[in-house]
């Protein structure tokens, strides 16, 4: 409970310090918000445009491509895009 409460102390400092700012001097105001949309840790609704998470997937892909070939079942495999993954990862 105090941990919560600080991080809600913090908050309104900030959001208090970001009005005061707004006040005195909005031509920064841009360059904050650039700073703070740069910084911003991105909501689950935004992770599957990450870089990180379609490298991951491609990952497992491969990983199921390879799989595929070590029980040499009769499947065809499209190399193409395989060699794509390979030089991704």
């Amino acid at each position: 409970m105090r941990y919560l409460l600080s991080m809600f102390i913090w908050v309104v400092i900030a959001r208090w310090g970001y009005a005061e700012l707004t006040l005195m001097a909005p031509e920064a105001i841009p360059a904050i918000d650039s700073a703070l949309e740069v910084v911003q840790i991105p909501t689950h609704d935004k992770w599957a445009d990450l870089e990180i998470v379609k490298v991951l997937k491609d990952k497992e892909l491969l990983q199921a491509k390879l799989d595929h070939i070590a029980n040499g079942t009769s499947e065809s495999l499209d190399s193409e895009k395989l060699e794509g993954l390979l030089e991704r990862l």
